[in-house]
């Protein structure tokens, strides 16, 4: 199972206890036109961590990013989906206001 965390500074990660292809998967905060769509070819190896940084690449960490000149993640609470190609919820991981009610 995929977890999606949301790190300080705009920085969701995924680990991953076994090997999981994630080309073509996507995912992204609750507003629209967030989404970031994983290459052609991405694999999560297990107990390997992957970050996709907003402006920013960093090899060591995959070197994902989305590009934009705002902020993805809500600092008051946010809501992160992993989505297969068919648009199917992978994994889902809510902080903040978002986090899920027991």
């Amino acid at each position: 199972m995929i977890q999606a965390m949301p790190q300080p500074l705009d920085l969701p990660m995924f680990v991953s206890p076994q090997t999981v292809t994630i080309d073509g998967e996507e995912y992204g905060a609750d507003d629209a036109g967030q989404d970031f769509t994983f290459s052609p070819g991405t694999v999560l190896q297990p107990g390997r961590r992957i970050r996709t940084y907003t402006n920013e690449v960093h090899p060591e960490w995959g070197g994902f990013s989305y590009g934009s000149k705002r902020p993805i993640w809500n600092d008051k609470g946010d809501s992160a989906q992993l989505r297969d190609p068919n648009n199917n919820v992978v994994s889902e991981y809510g902080y903040g206001s978002k986090t899920p009610k027991p």
